[in-house]
């Protein structure tokens, strides 16, 4: 079973806990990372909600990334 919406929030099954990205519940034996800061996501939704929550470059250093981007 999966989480319901009530009242804008997202409400888990009875002894459920579900991820803060997708909404899903975590079903035992997934891998999952509990994030002290943000709560507990599934491993996958992790790096999704990092890389929206915090937007990077990514390229080669010294091509795409100089000194000057870090400044």
């Amino acid at each position: 079973m999966t989480s319901i919406k009530v009242n804008g929030e997202y409400i888990a099954p009875t002894g459920s806990t579900i991820c803060e990205w997708c909404k899903r519940t975590l079903k035992k034996g997934e891998w999952v990372k509990n994030n002290f800061e943000y709560g507990i996501f599934h491993e996958e939704c992790h790096d999704e909600y990092m890389a929206n929550e915090f937007p990077y470059d990514y390229g080669r250093w010294g091509a795409d990334i100089t000194e000057e981007d870090v400044d």
